[in-house]
């Protein structure tokens, strides 16, 4: 009988590793008149499965070292699980010191009953799996475990981490699953071109994967504009959004920074948001970009200290266009590229997503450091 139960073990385990791996797909996430203006390329896999929760002495796989992992959470094997989290990153370190110091509490995976992967994602050496919890008595909670492997697979602890990776995942599987909804399991079209850019995208995990990985790309066809402005001489200028960053530069001038309902009417206006108190501004931290939240008063001084925008044109969607542009400001200071959204219903432009996704790319560190590099 024990060795019947081995063999089922050893036959969901072979199930699972097949479908645990991600499959190289390409996805339109924006159209503009039925044609690709941005797309992405990367290995993915949304077949769900349930993982079994059984122990491992020596994960080989990434479904080895998560399936140990819920196994012991689940029957309260604590002690030492700080060895299934990898060392290099200080995963191991971050959570041996939670552990020593009582800060994380694993309770609630004691009334786990089942684990269902609903997404797997591969990065350069890194797998991440989208993972859907199934409490006794209380409802299902989502969890996102990301697995490096060398000799052995291990764990990464980025729980409570700000972290670009993470988010850029995020993006991946929601494109993924918003072009699927939208347009079917269609392949992009982008094939290149003078006015198409690639990028490649890596994470800090990237060189542990081969040559042969998938890697993570971006490519956008963008609409060249081309146009700069000095906004000192804003009567001469006459194309669109050029006039449209005028408007945005002039009415800075005109807030009152000591007036907090005036301040707070402006940036609702700029952002196209009630609910925010700011926007996100990419700076240079050499040789990348970074993105860096700015309050009312810092974006009023931000925008008042333009001097000239270069406008390097638009990446264009249904109903929403990406407009990026490099501001230089009065100390001559060059900023590295921003995006704004242009709605063509209401010819508006904003320094926000108007509720678009497709915007958050723009303002993640690693898409918008290679963007630079390449634009």
């Amino acid at each position: 009988m024990i060795f019947f139960r081995i063999f089922l073990v050893l036959l969901v385990l072979s199930f699972v590793n097949t479908k645990a791996y991600a499959q190289e797909s390409n996805w339109a996430i924006a159209k503009n008149n039925g044609i690709d203006t941005l797309s992405a390329s990367g290995s993915i896999n949304t077949s769900r499965y349930v993982l079994p929760l059984i122990e491992f002495k020596n994960p080989k796989s990434p479904i080895d070292v998560i399936s140990n992992y819920f196994w012991r959470l689940k029957n309260n094997k604590i002690d030492g699980i700080e060895h299934l989290f990898y060392r290099k990153d200080g995963s191991f370190g971050k959570v041996q010191s939670m552990l020593e110091r009582q800060q994380v509490n694993f309770d609630q995976f004691a009334k786990v009953e089942e684990a269902e992967v609903v997404a797997v994602k591969k990065w350069g050496g890194l797998t991440s799996f989208d993972i859907k919890l199934k409490a006794k008595g209380e409802q299902s909670f989502g969890w996102q475990q990301n697995v490096v492997c060398e000799k052995q697979c291990k764990l990464i602890w980025d729980l409570f981490d700000k972290n670009e990776t993470t988010d850029m995942l995020e993006l991946f599987l929601f494109t993924y699953l918003e072009s699927n909804r939208i347009y079917g399991e269609k392949e992009s079209d982008i094939v290149g071109g003078k006015d198409v850019t690639t990028l490649l995208l890596s994470n800090k995990y990237s060189a542990m994967g081969s040559a042969k990985e998938p890697r993570l790309e971006i490519s956008l066809r963008l609409s060249p504009i081309n146009h700069e402005i000095e906004f000192k001489k804003c009567s001469e200028v006459k194309e669109e959004i050029g006039l449209k960053l005028c408007d945005i530069h002039n009415k800075s001038f005109a807030a009152n920074t000591e007036d907090r309902t005036e301040l707070t009417t402006f940036i609702t206006n700029l952002t196209g948001r009630e609910d925010l108190d700011g926007l996100y501004v990419n700076e240079f931290s050499e040789p990348n970009v970074y993105s860096k939240f700015y309050g009312p008063h810092a974006v009023v001084q931000f925008i008042t200290s333009w001097e000239k925008a270069k406008i390097l044109g638009a990446v264009k969607g249904t109903d929403t266009d990406i407009i990026l542009f490099r501001p230089i400001i009065t100390s001559g200071k060059e900023y590295p590229i921003q995006a704004l959204s242009y709605d063509k219903t209401s010819k508006k432009l904003i320094y926000g997503s108007n509720w678009d996704q497709n915007y958050l790319f723009f303002y993640n560190d690693i898409f918008s450091s290679e963007l630079e590099r390449n634009l």
